[in-house]
């Protein structure tokens, strides 16, 4: 693991350690309010619960996925030097998930942190609305309207995910090729009418991070990412006799292959997939390998 790597993830756990402790010091001020009948101070402690322990135990959970991943890159960066489709455990197997799954549960803790606050504060912006003539403090509502489109934004993810499950981009050749062929099939846990087709999308895409810094006011900068579409194709397919969306792809042999060593400057292939199904649409994204073998 590079050292960069290893320090990130330190100060991600070093800070997230504060949020834990004051979760689980608000924790105990909660039972300790529950015994006694003061049930105003456990509702507000009760709300630092939940969102101190969603920032610091969300932390902790991603920084141990990431120390997991990293590890795993280290090994096969060290097993493999010259062969860097096969740094990623996915795609080493061939096996290429979509992010469907994790994007729903980072947007479910989000949805949940964000209505913890924003709940018990239009309650009191009503009270205080109903009680004291106060409307102008009604404008605090609209903390609660963003509140209730994240949570259907998540009922939306989630309902994608239990109809279709999770996706896997089932390569044939490993890796896809510059001057070749990007070729496999895209396999779902649960079926989908035959007659359904599917619009699929391969991207060359040049991905750059600024990073943050001091303007010459003095102000700080945070770091921004940009994309910039290289090279894209797009073809519409149905689904084959196994019941999987075919993807065969041709890329030129001027097309520029991945480039997943420079933190500030990567060249990234992503395969997409979306058709219009009744109820709730399919959408699924891949990030695929694509080397100059």
């Amino acid at each position: 693991m590079k050292s960069p790597t290893r320090f990130g993830l330190v100060i991600l756990t070093l800070f997230a350690l504060p949020w834990v402790a004051i979760s689980i010091g608000a924790l105990i001020q909660v039972t300790h309010y529950l015994r006694v009948g003061n049930w105003h101070d456990a509702i507000g402690e009760t709300i630092a619960v939940v969102l101190c322990g969603c920032i610091g135990f969300g932390i902790l959970t991603a920084v141990v996925i990431k120390w997991k991943v990293a590890v795993q890159s280290a090994k096969g960066r060290a097993e493999h030097p010259n062969e860097p489709w096969l740094w990623r455990p996915d795609w080493a197997a061939g096996r290429v998930a979509d992010s469907t799954y994790s994007n729903m549960i980072l947007l479910w803790m989000f949805a949940v942190c964000w209505n913890a606050v924003s709940l018990p504060v239009s309650v009191l912006v009503l009270n205080d609305a109903i009680t004291k003539g106060n409307y102008r403090a009604l404008l605090g509502l609209v903390f609660q309207c963003l509140g209730i489109f994240l949570i259907l934004w998540a009922r939306k993810t989630t309902a994608r995910w239990r109809k279709f499950g999770r996706s896997v981009f089932v390569m044939s050749s490993l890796p896809g090729s510059v001057g070749g062929t990007l070729a496999g099939a895209i396999e779902f846990q649960k079926p989908i009418r035959a007659d359904v087709e599917f619009n699929l999308e391969l991207s060359c895409i040049q991905r750059k991070t600024r990073k943050g810094g001091v303007s010459v006011q003095g102000n700080n900068r945070s770091a921004s990412m940009q994309e910039t579409e290289l090279w894209q194709e797009e073809k519409t397919v149905q689904l084959d006799a196994r019941g999987a969306i075919p993807v065969e792809f041709l890329i030129p042999a001027k097309a520029r292959a991945a480039d997943i060593q420079k933190g500030g400057n990567q060249i990234i292939w992503r395969l997409t997939a979306d058709a219009p199904v009744a109820g709730v649409s399919y959408t699924a994204s891949f990030d695929v390998p694509v080397f100059k073998v």
